[in-house]
C-alpha cells in the first residue's frame, strides 16, 4: 500500500479552527491565505466527503483555481512565511510523483505563543519566496546543473506577405488561388492582404450618376465630397459617403412616406416675421419649413403692395380652420393669401405677387406705373412697442402694426378681447386676460 499526502497539526485544535491573523495578513498573497485555510480542513480527513479526501497537488490546485506550478510557488511562500513546513516523501509505488508529502501546520505553536514571524520587516511572503528560489537557482548554476528544458518548438512557417492560401501564392508575394492575375483573394492589383495595400493604387468604383432630366434622390450638398485616402479594403468611394443616397419612392407609396426635401435657408424677411408672429399668437395657423418660406414671399409682396400687417393677419386668421383638413394648414393659408392678393389692398394699390416657382412657363408681369408706386408710409416701420396696457413693454424696436403693438402685446390684447366676449368674465376682461 503506497504512501498518501496528509496534513498534520498538533495541539489537539478543533476541526476547522484557523489563525485569523494569518488569514487577514496583507503580507501574504490571496493564494497563500486560501491554501492555509484549505490545509486546515485536511487536518481531519475523517469528516471529509470529497473525491479523494487527501491533499493531492491536483486537488489543491483545483480548489485554488490555479496550475500546479502556481501551487508549488504558493507552498514555498507558506514555508517562507512560517505557516507550515513540508516533509518531502517519496511513494515507493510511484517514485516519480511528488504526491506523498506531509504538510505540518504551525498554527498550534501560534496558539501556544511559541511561533515567531520569520519575515523581515517590510518584506512580503512572495518576495521572500522569490529570493529563496533565486538562491536555489544560483546554487544549481554554480554547481553546473543546467535547467531542464522542454521540447524545442518548431519554427513557424514563413507567412506569405500577400497572396492566397495554396499554389504559387505561398512562394511569393502575390498570386493565389487563381494565379498572378488576381493575386490571391485581393491580388497584386489591390495589394494582397496588408503590406502592398499602401503602395498600390486603389481600385476606384464609378459613382452612380442620375440620368439627365431626372429628379435627384437627395438635394445638392447632402453628400459629403469624397476624399480618396488610398484604401483598398472595399470601402474606398462608397464608405466616404456621409448620407447614403435613398432611392426614389415608388408610385404606390403615400406622399407622406417619401423623404422630405431639405428646407432652404430661411431669411428673416418681413413676411417671415409676420407669419411667425401669427403662428405664435394662433398656434393652429403655424407653418414652418419650405411652406413658410414660400408663403413669406407672398406676404412680403402684399406688404410692399400696400397691405398692412393687421390686414394680412385678418386674412389668415379671420376664419377658423375647417374641421377636416384635407391637405395642410399651409395650403389653406396659401389659398387665402392668393385670393386676397387678386382683389388688392383696401387702399387701392395694385397688388404685387412675387414670382413663385412655376411648373410651366408663365408670362412676365407688366411693370407698375410710376403713379401707382407704393407710398413710403405704407411700408412696415420699426418703432418701440407702446405696450398692450398703455405701458411700454420695453422690448427692442421691431416691425409693428398700425396700432404699434409687438407680437406679444398683440397676443395679450387678443386674449383680453376673447375673454370679454365670454359671459361672466367681466373680472377677467378687466385684468386684461392675464392669469
Amino acid at each position: 500500500m503506497g504512501l498518501k499526502p496528509e496534513v498534520r497539526r498538533g495541539g489537539g485544535l478543533p476541526f476547522g479552527q484557523v489563525v485569523s491573523q494569518w488569514v487577514c495578513d496583507p503580507r501574504y498573497t490571496t493564494n497563500l491565505r486560501t491554501l492555509y485555510s484549505i490545509l486546515v480542513t485536511y487536518a481531519d480527513i475523517g469528516g471529509r466527503d470529497t473525491g479523494k479526501g487527501r491533499p493531492y497537488r491536483s486537488e489543491l490546485a483545483a480548489q485554488l483555481g490555479c496550475s500546479k506550478s502556481t501551487l508549488d510557488r504558493t507552498i514555498v511562500e507558506g514555508e517562507c512565511a512560517g505557516l507550515f513546513w513540508v516533509e518531502s516523501r517519496t511513494d515507493p509505488a510511484n517514485p516519480s510523483l511528488n504526491e506523498a508529502n506531509v504538510y505540518h501546520l504551525n498554527d498550534a505553536q501560534f496558539w501556544r505563543g511559541e511561533w515567531t514571524d520569520p519575515l523581515e520587516p517590510g518584506m512580503s511572503a512572495k518576495q521572500a519566496a522569490e529570493a529563496m528560489l533565486e538562491a536555489r537557482r544560483k546554487t544549481k548554476r554554480e554547481s553546473g546543473i543546467e535547467r531542464k528544458g522542454g521540447r524545442k518548438k518548431k519554427s513557424a512557417a514563413r507567412r506569405p506577405q500577400g497572396g492566397g492560401f495554396t499554389g504559387d501564392a505561398t512562394l511569393g508575394e502575390g498570386g493565389g488561388i487563381t494565379g498572378e492575375a488576381r493575386g490571391g483573394i485581393t491580388g497584386e492589383a489591390r495589394g494582397g492582404f496588408t503590406r502592398d495595400a499602401q503602395y498600390l493604387e486603389p481600385l476606384l468604383e464609378p459613382l452612380h450618376q442620375e440620368p439627365q432630366g431626372s429628379r435627384p434622390s437627395v438635394p445638392v450638398g447632402g453628400v459629403r465630397a469624397h476624399e480618396d485616402n488610398g484604401r483598398t479594403d472595399g470601402q474606398g468611394v462608397a464608405a466616404e459617403v456621409e448620407d447614403q443616397v435613398q432611392p426614389e419612392p415608388r408610385a404606390g407609396l403615400a406622399a407622406a412616406d417619401a423623404a422630405p426635401p431639405a428646407s432652404p435657408r430661411m431669411v428673416r424677411t418681413p413676411g417671415v416675421q409676420l407669419l411667425l408672429d401669427i403662428g405664435q399668437q394662433h398656434p393652429d395657423f403655424a407653418i414652418w419649413g419650405k411652406p413658410l418660406v414660400d408663403q413669406a414671399q407672398m406676404v412680403t409682396g402684399m406688404l410692399d403692395a400696400g397691405w398692412t400687417r393687421a390686414q394680412v393677419r385678418q386674412i389668415v386668421t379671420g376664419q377658423p380652420l375647417p374641421e377636416k383638413i384635407r391637405k395642410s394648414v399651409a395650403a389653406i393659408v396659401s389659398k387665402r393669401l392668393a385670393e386676397a392678393a387678386r382683389v388688392g389692398p383696401p387702399g387701392g394699390y395694385r397688388p404685387f405677387v412675387p414670382p413663385q416657382t412655376p411648373t410651366s412657363p408663365t408670362p412676365q408681369p407688366q411693370p407698375q406705373p410710376e403713379d401707382q408706386a407704393m407710398p413710403q408710409t405704407a411700408r412696415s416701420t420699426s418703432e418701440p412697442c407702446p405696450g398692450w396696457d398703455g405701458t411700454p413693454c420695453g422690448t427692442d424696436s421691431r416691425p409693428t402694426d398700425e396700432d404699434g403693438l409687438c407680437g406679444t402685446c398683440r397676443y395679450r390684447v387678443t386674449r383680453r378681447e376673447e375673454a370679454a366676449k365670454k359671459p361672466g368674465s367681466r373680472q377677467l376682461a378687466t385684468r386684461g386676460g392675464s392669469h
